[in-house]
């Protein structure tokens, strides 16, 4: 099977093909959990939401996660879990497992190591695993509403995960330029503008951009407002020809061509076959 790096793939076209959400409650009588001997066999995004924990890796190696943090949890990962200082709240811990293929769909999983997250929005992703959870729950399953929050937080914790070594490597002089390719919704500034935030040439930028993310300033860009377009698609009540302004792009004809080309579906498909599912 093919690996994948979490950085990586907040940059590519990626498909999940299987969303399962669990609420876990861990009290005095079953505080212990391992998978020595079993490694998982699953990507997964376990969110601490009442309760701290401590993870003891295969090498001995521990690692510590406290009430608000989210654990990357590997395919083939093996571990000693315990779970302590419990709130007794409805739950303690939400599970996201997911499975993934890529554009020609074919299956990947995610190599990195296991690793405990501190979120910087520490309200966004409690909501985000509330309504995961909320939403798994329900009799008749949303599933393309699930997929779009499982991509926004593949998308955060990705970009965190990539976003922790700019200031200490050689991207740090393109750091102001990154962030505000993958934070500005409108994409209004040049190129070469950017590149002058960041006081190098758009020659340097260009090239340390593309080593940083795998895709030109310009690909990503795309990618980054089709992302968001599919987004919109499924949540939002926009019409094309609004998202299509609001992401600013040329025209709706120009926005519907690069989407198809990339999504190799029209955006009225997309969001038909999102209501229907």
């Amino acid at each position: 099977m093919i690996e994948k790096k979490l950085q990586d793939i907040v940059y590519e076209n990626f498909n999940i093909t299987a969303c399962l959400v669990y609420g876990q409650v861990w009290r005095e009588e079953s505080t212990f959990f391992s998978t020595m001997g079993r490694p998982r066999k699953i990507n997964g995004f376990f969110y601490f939401y009442g309760c701290d924990g401590i993870y003891r890796l295969k090498n001995g190696e521990e690692k510590q996660a406290k009430k608000g943090d989210v654990v990357f949890l590997p395919p083939l990962c093996e571990y000693e879990s315990k779970f302590l200082n419990s709130e007794k709240k409805n739950v303690d811990c939400i599970l996201v497992n997911l499975l993934f293929s890529d554009e020609n769909g074919n299956e990947f999983f995610l190599s990195d190591d296991l690793e405990v997250f501190t979120p910087k929005d520490t309200e966004l992703i409690r909501k985000a695993f509330c309504k995961m959870l909320n939403l798994y729950s329900q009799p008749i399953k949303k599933t393309a509403e699930m997929k779009s929050i499982s991509y926004k937080i593949i998308s955060y914790f990705g970009t965190l995960n990539k976003e922790s070594g700019i200031d200490i490597s050689r991207y740090r002089y393109i750091a102001k330029g990154i962030k505000y390719l993958e934070t500005d919704i409108k994409q209004e500034k040049s190129i070469e503008e950017i590149a002058k935030m960041c006081n190098i040439s758009s020659a340097y930028f260009r090239r340390l951009f593309k080593e940083y993310s795998g895709l030109s300033p310009i690909s990503f860009r795309i990618r980054k407002k089709l992302d968001m377009a599919k987004d919109m698609l499924v949540n939002g009540t926009m019409s094309i020809v609004e998202i299509s302004d609001y992401l600013g792009f040329e025209n709706v004809t120009y926005f519907t061509r690069l989407f198809k080309e990339y999504e190799k579906i029209s955006p009225a498909k997309f969001r038909n076959n999102a209501r229907q599912n």
